[in-house]
């Protein structure tokens, strides 16, 4: 049910199809909400009067459709949803499919909402990858913690549940059924955008912004923003936290960088650009997601430790890096990647009194010659992805590995 209308038509003309007749209306709506199953009698007739408000509208007959697969099955609950829509079909507002759409947005539990709104940050038509929006999630402090489970699972069922909902949609999945990237409707996007004005969520900085003080916290830069409007707004935003870059764009550093928390390009080529040898700790502080393009002489320093929010932390640059042995102090981080590169990870100190416990590392991709013995092995016990590079044989201790979850 979750893929539906990319069984009913090719996953391109998801975006191109037009109005439908009642028949064929009738036919998709069915199918979201009930899949295979029987429409039940009680629901029919509310259900048809449903379906006439969407006016042949496919993404309104989608996303409603979503909508009413995981509401109450009573007929209370299915004529409150009907006199909605007849609002806001008889409201003299122009943007009606818009209308529709926000009706599903405000019946989005609580924790899905702002996940919801965070999808319009990405470019038009852009492919969004699972692992990006995950990784940002995790480190906008999006997931509310269910019991054991990791935060990548928790992200991953909150997708899951959004495109349950029809609101964003699968784009491409590996062979296995893992899901690659997501793609998200003009209408939709343009909807998250409009509602995450609203609520101070994000702001996109654009070439008609006004030339005043910008309070939102959270700065998003589409690629068709001058370098010159770049630079001139970025000394008029006091309170940014939260830079969202799109596009292969070269923004030298952040202002306030002090108290930035997030710094992310939207490129999967290219990073954002910081002109430094090495992470200044003192000027990211605060930053709990951090992605660096680096030159060759870039250095990992010795007290990178210090950045005890680090949640996230991306590292792309043409030569291989050699990891201070601070960074195994580093317990808060749940994501460390490199790109272009590979990471030299040393032992860790034997020195150390207590062993510091890795518990929220999940993903470290790019390390070379990784010593896995027990020791290393139980520093890191919570991994899912693992990504590593042997310039020599294969160590006896690689064993260890199928002790790891």
């Amino acid at each position: 049910m979750s893929n539906l209308v990319a069984h009913l038509t090719d996953s391109n003309s998801l975006f191109k199809i037009g109005f439908l007749d009642e028949v064929s209306s009738w036919t998709l709506f069915s199918k979201i909400v009930f899949g295979e199953q029987s429409f039940p009698t009680q629901l029919e007739s509310i259900g048809k009067k449903i379906v006439e408000k969407c006016k042949g509208l496919p993404l309104s007959i989608v996303v409603i459709g979503g909508l009413m697969a995981k509401s109450e099955l009573t007929l209370k609950y299915w004529e409150h949803i009907e006199e909605n829509l007849s609002l806001i079909v008889n409201s003299d507002n122009d943007d009606y499919c818009l209308r529709i759409l926000k009706l599903s947005y405000n019946h989005l539990s609580v924790h899905l909402k702002p996940c919801s709104l965070y999808m319009g940050v990405f470019e038009e038509d852009s492919e969004i990858l699972a692992r990006v929006i995950i990784r940002l999630w995790v480190s906008e402090g999006f997931l509310k913690p269910i019991d054991d489970k990791s935060m990548t699972k928790i992200a991953k069922q909150y997708l899951k549940e959004l495109v349950d909902r029809n609101i964003i949609l699968v784009y491409e999945k590996e062979i296995i059924g893992n899901v690659i990237s997501y793609k998200i409707h003009d209408l939709l996007r343009d909807l998250s955008k409009k509602e995450a004005l609203k609520q101070n969520l994000f702001y996109v900085l654009r070439e008609e912004s006004p030339q005043r003080l910008i309070s939102q916290q959270r700065i998003v830069i589409p690629r068709s923003t001058s370098m010159i409007k770049i630079q001139d707004a970025l000394k008029y935003i006091p309170r940014a936290r939260y830079y969202l870059v799109c596009g292969k764009r070269d923004v030298d550093q952040f202002p306030n960088s002090r108290f930035l928390r997030i710094s992310h390009t939207c490129s999967y080529d290219r990073l954002c650009k910081e002109e430094y040898s090495q992470l200044n700790v003192f000027e990211l502080m605060n930053s709990r997601y951090h992605a660096v393009a680096t030159h060759e002489k870039f250095v990992i320093p010795s007290s990178i430790n210090l950045l005890w929010n680090l949640d996230t932390l991306i590292i792309c640059r043409g030569e291989d890096l050699i990891a201070p042995t601070e960074i195994w102090k580093m317990y808060k981080l749940r994501h460390l990647v490199f790109s272009g590169c590979s990471l030299y990870l040393p032992d860790p100190s034997c020195a150390d009194d207590d062993t510091i416990m890795m518990e929220n590392l999940e993903v470290l991709i790019e390390v070379n010659n990784l010593n896995v013995s027990e020791d290393v092995v139980k520093r890191i016990p919570n991994i899912k992805e693992l990504i590593m590079r042997y310039s020599g044989q294969l160590i006896d201790e690689l064993s260890e590995l199928s002790s790891m979850s």
